[in-house]
């Protein structure tokens, strides 16, 4: 273990974690901070030696799991938020057992590590959800924001725990002392120096209440020398001293020094003092009343603690979480009511302007702006910056709302006079000293901007600029969310007419097609079939609809069927193509090319195929005719090669081999054209032979191809359409000569033959 870790630990044990028993202040910023996100799903985790241990939940019932099966322990102590939109694909994360589906099925993630002021992470507060999705910068910023707010609490919680140990620690002390005095009837116990050098401050008197011990620490934080001739009262007066408000001055039965006299014993009683002219200090005593063996009250002992520095903390703290914990309500609320108004995006942007007036209550306008094939212009203003409705605002680097869009980031400035980001001319005219700018997004891409101005300097601070940062978020979600109202409503309409022309298209086609089920006892089970299909198969629509698959191929195909129903069902695949044999309703088999593909439920779960089915049977038939007659020409020093209408090579004869480079188990089934890099001379190309075939039967010319070293040939080539019984087109025969050499020799003879001609007037004029 590294010194780093070791102190990690070392931290972690001094924070009390992991500790089921937490504020419900920690469990609130989780549900407001997930809410505010907009995932079902976040945790906070910290991480020990050998445990992931989840402190709170939201979504789901959490529990304690090993640190290596933990996908937040992976990158937490280097003090970064990482994420990533789908875990499956990310190479660190795809086989963790809460992305594979052992412990869960993680798709988005993203974690903030917890930090404390001395650097140690101690764990992280992650969202996630079960499908993929990306995250903008303001949804990035209020996680680490959130955790930020956690640390606070749980430095808090910390402080407490130490205040208690210290303050058990003091009555120790104070218990001890008791019992040192006792033991030598007061004072003569102690010696000067342990009393002298003893960082709390101790306080002692006599049965009379008048003071017998006033040690260094208590001297200087009274900032004056004991009198023992005091009585409690005028002890109160004498040192100023305050209950915890600070105002309310102790009256003498309070002094912690009489009330453990009086009353037998104090426990942590808080005062201040504050003397005139100093600075007021905060102290908890403890203390108890020294009696004899007889029982004879002898006297009394506090120890007192300077908790000052340590309550300001905490009241910074407190006052950091509070904060934080009203942004986060803040930005809720608002995002609450722009998602209602989200269906119009005028009344939207309206509502924006009017909210971030009310949140940030010293500005005094807001102006939001859009881009408008690519000029930033102001659509909704405050009622102050109405004559800027409409405005260019200008992206090009003279407005801080276009250096916003420009950069992508959030911007402020405290003067706008004499920065240079700002426009200076609209802000003189309106006012505008102050101000701050946060890009709107759509995914990736930057929209527009929403700015904040204000007509004194150095109205807004940096938390200002986190909470603008996090309603622009809002407003950007609520502005796709206007987009998508206005584009379903354009889609409900699409989708009537694409179901219309899906319904036409399946019934009308002259291809079987079949609804195929792919889940549960669905599984191969025909769920809806077109006439073509009981055109080829010889069955009755009625008893296709419930046939599964399997009763209708040949039984050699159908594990082959079964393999490719299940990966298309656990979604490894997509789409398949193969060929299979179908038991046609008179006991025959046909063969028939299947061409299915996945459709989707809502949730993203493979639900069902779309089956096409095509009767290749007559088109086997032909071809294996065609290979056939190819093999008879096996022994031809001439490249032989079957290919289909599409282009697909079905035969490949050992002269093809020789000449091209391809062995036939590696070029069938390839394009030809697209294999060899098919050119033809002058202005005939792959159309105007397709169209020759099919027009006259045959064409021949010169073409050339690339072999497979990348060397060029040149072939004569003769090719022949291939026909089934009926006169349908299936398939083309190509013979092609290597004429290479030929074509070599005659270009050689017509260069020289040239040069020739160039160099004869030349001899006859000398």
């Amino acid at each position: 273990m590294d010194a780093v870790e070791s102190a990690r630990l070392a931290a972690l044990r001094d924070y009390g974690l992991p500790d089921p028993t937490l504020d419900e202040q920690v469990h609130a910023v989780v549900r407001m901070a997930s809410a505010a996100i907009q995932v079902p799903y976040a945790a906070v985790n910290v991480i020990d030696e050998h445990l992931q241990c989840q402190l709170t939940t939201v979504g789901f019932e959490g529990s304690d799991t090993s640190r290596t099966d933990s996908m937040c322990a992976l990158h937490f102590r280097d003090g970064d938020i990482v994420w990533t939109a789908d875990a499956s694909t990310h190479s660190e994360y795809a086989l963790n057992p809460w992305v594979d589906g052992t412990l869960g099925k993680v798709r988005f993630y993203a974690s903030a590590p917890l930090v404390t002021p001395d650097g140690h992470a101690l764990g992280s507060f992650c969202v996630f959800d079960t499908s993929a999705r990306d995250i903008g910068a303001a949804e990035l910023a209020l996680l680490k924001d959130s955790a930020d707010v956690l640390m606070a609490l749980f430095d808090r919680r910390r402080q407490a725990r130490v205040f208690s140990s210290l303050a058990l620690r003091a009555e120790q002390q104070s218990i001890q002392l008791a019992e040192a005095l006792r033991e030598a009837e007061l004072r003569e116990a102690f010696t000067d120096a342990v009393l002298e050098s003893a960082d709390v401050g101790i306080v002692a008197c006599d049965a009379a209440g008048h003071l017998t011990l006033f040690n260094r620490t208590a001297r200087n934080a009274h900032g004056i020398d004991a009198d023992p001739d005091l009585t409690p009262a005028e002890h109160a007066a004498r040192y100023s001293l305050f209950r915890p408000d600070g105002v309310t001055p102790l009256a003498a039965h309070e002094v912690p020094l009489a009330r453990a006299l009086n009353d037998g014993g104090v426990t942590e009683a808080e005062f201040v003092i504050a003397p005139v002219g100093c600075r007021p200090i905060r102290l908890v005593a403890s203390g108890r009343a020294l009696v004899n063996g007889d029982g004879e009250r002898l006297g009394a002992v506090v120890v007192q603690r300077d908790v000052t520095d340590e309550r300001d903390r905490v009241a910074a703290s407190a006052q950091r979480a509070a904060r934080e914990a009203d942004r986060l309500r803040t930005t809720i609320a608002v995002q609450r009511e722009l998602t209602t108004a989200a269906t119009d995006q005028d009344r939207l942007l309206s509502l924006v302007a009017e909210q971030m007036h009310e949140v940030f209550r010293n500005c005094g306008d807001v102006i939001v702006g859009l881009l408008e094939q690519n000029v930033l212009t102001a659509r909704a203003v405050t009622p102050g910056l109405r004559h800027l409705l409409g405005t260019e605002l200008g992206t090009d680097g003279t407005s801080l709302s276009g250096e916003a869009v420009r950069t992508g980031t959030t911007l402020r400035t405290g003067d706008a006079g004499t920065d240079p980001r700002a426009d200076r001319t609209i802000c003189a005219a309106a006012g505008i000293v102050s101000m701050m700018a946060a890009p709107l997004f759509a995914g990736d891409e930057v929209i527009g901007a929403v700015t904040v101005v204000a007509a004194v300097a150095d109205a807004f601070d940096e938390h200002d600029e986190q909470q603008l940062t996090l309603l622009a978020g809002a407003l950007s979600g609520a502005l796709r969310q206007a987009e998508d109202a206005a584009r379903k409503t354009k889609a409900l309409a699409a989708l009537e007419q694409s179901e219309t022309r899906f319904r036409l298209g399946f019934d009308r086609s002259p291809l079987g097609m079949v609804l195929t089920g792919l889940q549960g006892a669905e599984q191969g089970v025909f769920l809806q079939a077109n006439p073509a299909l009981a055109a080829i198969t010889g069955h009755t629509i009625e008893r296709l609809v419930g046939m599964n698959v399997r009763e209708l191929q040949h039984p050699d195909d159908v594990p082959g069927t079964v393999a490719a129903l299940q990966s298309l069902a656990a979604g490894r695949q997509e789409q398949v193509t193969y060929d299979k044999r179908y038991r046609h309703a008179d006991g025959h088999y046909i063969w028939v090319r299947v061409h299915a593909a996945v459709v989707r439920d809502d949730t993203g779960t493979p639900a069902y195929l779309v089956t096409q089915i095509e009767d290749i049977d007559a088109q086997r038939n032909a071809a294996a005719q065609l290979a056939e007659r190819a093999q008879l020409l096996d022994l031809t020093q001439d490249a032989v090669i079957v290919h289909s209408l599409d282009g697909g090579i079905r035969y490949w004869n050992p002269a093809a081999e020789h000449i091209y480079g391809w062995q036939a188990q590696v070029a069938t089934g390839h394009d030809l054209h697209r294999l060899l890099a098919t050119t033809w001379p002058d202005e005939t190309n792959a159309a105007f032979v397709e169209q020759t075939l099919r027009e006259h039967g045959r064409w021949t010319g010169e073409l050339e191809h690339r072999r497979a070293d990348g060397k060029r040939v040149v072939l004569l080539s003769r090719m022949a359409l291939q026909r089934d019984t009926d006169g349908n087109p299936i398939a083309v025969l190509a013979i092609n000569t290597d004429i290479t050499a030929r074509r070599t020799v005659e270009r050689a003879l017509t260069t020289a033959s040239g040069r020739w001609q160039r160099c004869s007037p030349a001899r006859s004029t000398r």
